[in-house]
């Protein structure tokens, strides 16, 4: 079965047959760097997402005065359903919202959730409406 595999790959590639290009998923949008707001937050304070040309989250950025903390590895999802996106990171920071018509903010709702050790009971901090906007 492998071998058969391989012989019809090896034909196909010998023959000239052609590769179809993948589009780039819905998630392509969030490419580049967004700064994540909420009415909340003061001046001082800012977070800021990187995402990579697939729309994961690459690093998030927390800038307090002139001290940046950066962390990477945090991506858990990025959903795009059409203007609606989903971010959820593995610090359990979590935003629902929905683009303008040119995908450049995404308004909507803050949220970070944590899980009490050794429970199954979840809490929820809402951190109210927040806006996502994306650098030039």
């Amino acid at each position: 079965m492998f071998c058969s595999l391989l012989s019809t790959l090896a034909w196909g590639l010998a023959s000239g047959c052609q590769t179809v290009p993948m589009a780039p998923p819905p998630e392509a949008v969030l490419a580049g760097t967004w700064d994540l707001a909420t009415d909340q937050d003061v001046d001082l304070t800012k977070t800021v997402l990187v995402f990579d040309q697939l729309g994961r989250i690459e690093e998030m950025r927390s800038v307090f005065l002139a001290i940046t903390v950066t962390e990477r590895d945090v991506h858990r999802s990025t959903v795009v359903d059409g203007s609606n996106v989903t971010i959820s990171t593995t610090t359990n920071l979590n935003f629902q919202g929905t683009f303008n018509d040119d995908f450049t903010v995404a308004t909507g709702k803050l949220s970070t959730e944590f899980l009490i050790p050794f429970t199954s009971t979840r809490i929820t901090i809402d951190q109210g409406d927040a806006t996502l906007t994306k650098r030039p």
